[in-house]
């Protein structure tokens, strides 16, 4: 092994955790509203959008997840994203974004309103400071109305749903 070899595993050891997470990999992303704020979403994991009729109450599952829904034959646990994002439940959300892991649902994330699909610019996102920001956010991005989005980093909240999922499963 070189010595310079030898030098880089230690490198990466130094570097400092708090540095600006990594440049993310987004063609579009999905806008949405929740409590005021302005959020993105990758759109490769939202199937679609669809207005909640009926809820019903599934008991014992985690504060998160405010019951189910029917969605064409199947029954769709539906998350509260506030609670998720640790932010005050509110009203009862009438609107879901769905959020597929290749091919299969994996919940619905109540949003207050959608606003549209917008192409990710990275020239306009700032990563986010790790350790400065949750972990769930993976940036910020300026839209064409001079408004700030809040990129959610994908993979953290299909990771944070994923336990919710495991958790209901296996209690």
């Amino acid at each position: 092994m070189t010595e310079s070899a030898q030098q880089r595993p230690s490198e990466s050891r130094d570097r400092p955790v708090t540095g600006p997470a990594p440049a993310l990999a987004l063609d579009s992303v999905v806008c949405f509203a929740i409590a005021g704020k302005l959020y993105a979403i990758d759109v490769a994991v939202v199937r679609e959008v669809v207005s909640i009729d009926r809820l019903l109450p599934v008991p014992r599952t985690p504060a998160p997840i405010v019951g189910a829904f029917a969605l064409r034959g199947a029954t769709v646990a539906l998350v509260d994203t506030r609670i998720l994002f640790g932010l005050d439940a509110a009203i009862p959300a009438t609107t879901a974004l769905i959020v597929v892991r290749g091919h299969r649902t994996v919940c619905g994330l109540t949003v207050d309103r959608v606003l549209g699909v917008a192409r990710f610019v990275e020239t306009r996102f700032s990563p986010a400071v790790r350790g400065r920001e949750p972990p769930q956010i993976a940036g910020f991005m300026s839209d064409e109305a001079g408004g700030l989005l809040t990129v959610l980093d994908t993979s953290t909240i299909l990771q944070s749903l994923e336990n919710l999922r495991f958790w209901e499963t296996h209690r």
